[in-house]
């Protein structure tokens, strides 16, 4: 019992497969599954220090490929990285943002 609210207030470790489903707020960087950690310190480099400060950016890009670009481009990630987070947080918005739009619609 003396442990209960320290285990319901861990935060589960982030993987490709729960991503998803995550809440993002006050998540760093690091926390991201799968990437290169030179990567993650060139975004840190740029002040992008939090899953909030890439999922605002990924929101400004109308295509999933046009935010893969952008990461490649501005930050110059390696191709691993840019495809991993742009999965990562397409799946993240098909799943936590256009399902709240369809659910509204009814």
């Amino acid at each position: 019992m003396g442990n209960s609210f320290i285990e319901s207030t861990t935060i589960e470790k982030l993987t490709e497969d729960n991503f998803h489903y995550a809440h993002l707020y006050n998540r760093s960087i690091d926390q991201l599954p799968n990437l290169n950690t030179d990567d993650v310190e060139q975004l840190k480099s740029f002040n992008i220090c939090t899953m909030q400060d890439l999922l605002g950016r990924f929101l400004i890009h109308d295509t999933a490929e046009e935010f893969y670009s952008f990461l490649i481009k501005s930050f110059q990630l390696s191709e691993k990285t840019a495809l991993t987070i742009t999965k990562l947080f397409h799946q993240w918005t098909k799943y936590n943002i256009d399902a709240a739009i369809d659910n509204n619609k009814y």
